[in-house]
């Protein structure tokens, strides 16, 4: 409240208010939050920080307040923060195990195509709990809730899938069962994934299911299962994905050999550069600096090859050659993208207690406005590893009035 009262700029004011009712949400102090709300002049800024109220309330378990102060909210853009917030207040709801309370909530979603992919999210929150049975059961919903009622014919808004917006549209319906078959993949049960995957009608979203299935068994080192999946893939190239985790897998395991043939034939067969990508970054993480940029040769998309860098600067942040990660990111050409790679970088070396490092580097900057963006975010992940004092001194630090409020109220929200 202080660095806001020092700033004439109302935008100013408004981003320090925004994050100030946000820690006062998160504490609790719902009356608080929305009296300061009441002090925000952007309409967008002021919506936003009615929507994080409302999700506040509803981590807290306040369901009745939280939906009272979402359904209030004034906003018709397409991403609506209204549709979110009612949407975090739902997935909540599915998480406490109120399925049918979830879906009374989502009624409040006029759009009907936002509405069943808000009934997706809720499926996906009860699979987290370990409940798959309420979670397809949650599923077999989105089928029925709007689709086939009488209520509002004239209204109904289809995804694109199809030709007419009377026909049912079950897009967010084969999507719940694509995510839910990744979750049984990655949790381990691969053999109900792929049963799930198989029960899917639609090839399309079948294959996509298969191809999330394929990258988390080539996640978890599974290669053999992992091609054997990814063989089932009926998309013509909707096993692009599944490759290039196999690739990955590959480096990871130790066969760069291997893995840098894969990504050729990727390229070759798919006209896709990404498989070099991973097998680059792990070449990188076993120590072969030089190889893993010669793999990068190979890249000549830029956002790939930006990706690329990103991650291998992260990787030599890590292993303490911080010299060496900041040349990597002087390699990526365009600006906007260095700057969200020294972001990044920082803030994991912050995270795994470098936090001094991670200071200096901003320090270093020649963007101040950059300086300041990496230094909020610094002192909130050296405070999270450990060491608040020092997170606030390095947010006391910060010269410009605003970024040094928000920074101060991200630590004092993360202290609770």
């Amino acid at each position: 409240m202080d660095g806001a009262g020092t700033l004439d700029d109302p935008g100013a004011r408004d981003e320090i208010f925004f994050e100030i009712v946000t820690t006062l949400a998160g504490q609790g102090e719902r009356q608080a939050a929305l009296d300061l709300i009441a002090r925000i002049e952007n309409p967008t800024t002021l919506a936003e920080a009615q929507a994080e109220v409302a999700k506040a309330e509803a981590r807290l378990g306040r369901f009745d307040t939280a939906a009272e102060i979402a359904l209030a909210i004034l906003d018709s853009r397409n991403g609506s923060v209204q549709v979110a917030a009612i949407e975090v207040i739902a997935v909540e709801q599915a998480r406490r195990g109120m399925v049918d309370l979830a879906f009374e909530t989502v009624i409040g979603i006029d759009n009907p195509y936002r509405r069943s992919e808000a009934e997706a999210r809720i499926a996906q929150a009860v699979a987290t709990t370990g409940a798959m049975d309420a979670a397809f059961r949650a599923a077999s919903r989105i089928a029925t809730s709007y689709w086939f009622s009488s209520g509002q014919p004239k209204f109904k808004i289809a995804s694109g899938l199809v030709a007419r917006t009377t026909e049912f549209d079950d897009y967010w319906f084969f999507q719940a069962l694509v995510e839910l078959s990744g979750h049984q993949a990655r949790t381990g049960d691969v053999v109900a994934a792929l049963m799930t995957a198989r029960s899917i009608p639609d090839f399309v979203a079948r294959s996509r299911a298969f191809s999330g299935i394929a990258v988390a068994q080539a996640d978890a080192g599974d290669i053999d299962g992992a091609l054997s999946t990814a063989r089932r893939i009926e998309v013509a190239y909707g096993d692009l994905e599944a490759m290039i985790a196999v690739a990955g897998a590959q480096a990871r395991a130790g066969d760069i050999d291997g893995a840098l043939d894969l990504a050729r034939r990727i390229w070759s067969g798919y006209g896709a550069d990404g498989g070099f990508v991973p097998v680059a970054v792990e070449q990188v993480r076993a120590g072969d600096l030089a190889g893993g940029l010669a793999s990068l040769a190979h890249v000549v998309s830029q956002k790939s090859r930006n990706r690329a860098l990103r991650d291998i600067a992260l990787v030599l942040g890590r292993a303490g050659r911080i010299a060496d990660a900041l040349d990597v990111l002087d390699r990526i050409a365009d600006a906007k993208d260095r700057d969200l790679a020294v972001q990044a970088l920082t803030e994991d070396l912050a995270a795994s207690g470098k936090g001094a490092q991670a200071i200096a580097i901003a320090e270093g900057l020649d963007d101040d406005g950059l300086a300041e963006l990496v230094l909020v975010e610094v002192s909130v992940q050296i405070a999270a590893a450990g060491d608040p004092a020092a997170g606030l001194t390095a947010a006391r630090s910060i010269a410009d009035p605003m970024s040094r409020a928000i920074a101060l109220a991200e630590l004092a929200r993360a202290a609770n």
